[in-house]
């Protein structure tokens, strides 16, 4: 996965507000880490259905921050350290940081573009319940979690031929 074409779709408010404490977390391990460290691209949720509309939106938005369609609100907030120097180039991947509430919005907002033009789906699990992450067995640990962004791969679920990182 490369982080720089990624688009992190953040529910602040998973686990009573302790999802925007792991994101923090992670991020900042991200910015640390000289593997993965980049101007990364972030959207905080600000209610229920927003993660279908950002998903949506990064399919057809350069990650500079600039639209390749007239498809985007002005409810949008960036994490840069330097967005000049951000390539001109489109989201490849829209990864969903927050519970299972947040990831099916981000699924049904992705599943709203066209095959040709959507994003990938990444998941970074910041919740209570996080069903989905069990079954995969993925990590819920921050540094573990930013451990393994090092070598996400695509693998193809039962989600109408989409691949997930």
């Amino acid at each position: 996965m490369d982080v720089k074409s990624t688009l992190f779709v953040v529910n602040p408010t998973a686990k009573a507000g302790a999802g925007r404490r792991q994101w923090e977390a992670i991020h900042s391990l991200i910015t640390q880490d000289s593997e993965l460290s980049c101007d990364l691209c972030v959207r905080f949720t600000e209610g229920a259905r927003h993660a279908i509309q950002l998903a949506k939106q990064a399919c057809f938005e350069k990650n500079d921050g600039t639209q390749t369609e007239n498809v985007i609100s002005d409810s949008v907030q960036r994490v840069t350290r330097s967005s000049a120097r951000r390539k001109d180039r489109r989201f490849s991947t829209v990864c969903a940081v927050g519970g299972d509430g947040t990831l099916n919005e981000v699924v049904n907002g992705l599943m709203q573009v066209d095959a040709a033009q959507r994003c990938a789906l990444a998941y970074i699990p910041c919740a209570s319940g996080g069903d989905f992450n069990r079954t995969l067995k993925r990590p819920t640990n921050a540094r573990q979690i930013v451990s393994s962004m090092k070598s996400w791969s695509r693998t193809k679920i039962d989600m109408h031929g989409r691949e997930f990182i």
